[in-house]
C-alpha cells in the first residue's frame, strides 16, 4: 500500500496539478527544499519550451535583428 500525499483531481503536470503542488507543505525541511527545487526545474523546462515556440516565429518578425542581439545576452549569477 502506498502512503503519502497524492493528487487525485486530474492529470499530473497540468495547471491544476501545479497549483495544487504550490499548496503542499512537507514536514521535513530537506523534503520541502527538494520539492521546491523540482518545481523550479519543471517551471524552467516549461519556459524553455515556450521560448522555442517564440524562436520558431522569429524569422518572420520585423524585429529579428534586435531579438537576435538580445538573445546573446547572458544573465550573471552571483
Amino acid at each position: 500500500m502506498r502512503h503519502g500525499i497524492r493528487f487525485d483531481n486530474g492529470a499530473a503536470w497540468t495547471d491544476r496539478h501545479r497549483d495544487w503542488l504550490a499548496t503542499v507543505t512537507l514536514d521535513w525541511p530537506a523534503a520541502q527544499a527538494t520539492m521546491l527545487d523540482a518545481r523550479g526545474a519543471i517551471d524552467a523546462l516549461c519556459h524553455r519550451r515556450e521560448q522555442r515556440e517564440l524562436v520558431a516565429m522569429l524569422p518572420s518578425s520585423p524585429w529579428v535583428v534586435q531579438v537576435g542581439r538580445l538573445r546573446c545576452l547572458r544573465v550573471s549569477r552571483r
